[in-house]
């Protein structure tokens, strides 16, 4: 794509509030619709907004951001297990296991 004629990038809001790009689009309309699709479905653990020129022009799932860090402060999670691995290579990882046997006995 032509950085040229990219108007808006959606960027992942890190806890540390620090911007990562995900993806650019021509329109505005591309671009929400594409920050929709990436809480509803893609990606439950973090906040979004789509940038024009460096300045946000819409937001998503705000309340997510720095959850993670509070969370870990105050005991409701022991651990975090990072979302950000393929399936293939999350079952392999030891803290996933734990996560996913935690989760499925109901525990924390």
């Amino acid at each position: 794509m032509d950085t040229s004629s990219v108007a808006y990038v959606l960027c992942r809001i890190e806890d540390d509030s620090s911007l990562t790009p995900i993806s650019e689009h021509e329109d505005i309309v591309d671009g929400v619709a594409a920050g929709k699709h990436q809480i509803e479905v893609e990606d439950f653990d973090f906040s979004y907004g789509l940038y024009s020129d460096g300045v946000k022009v819409a937001s998503f799932a705000e309340g997510r951001i720095g959850y993670r860090e509070w969370a870990l402060r105050s005991g409701h999670l022991e651990y975090w297990c990072e979302p950000h691995f393929p399936d293939s290579a999350r079952s392999q990882l030891p803290a996933f296991r734990a996560c996913s046997a935690s989760n499925s006995t109901g525990g924390r």
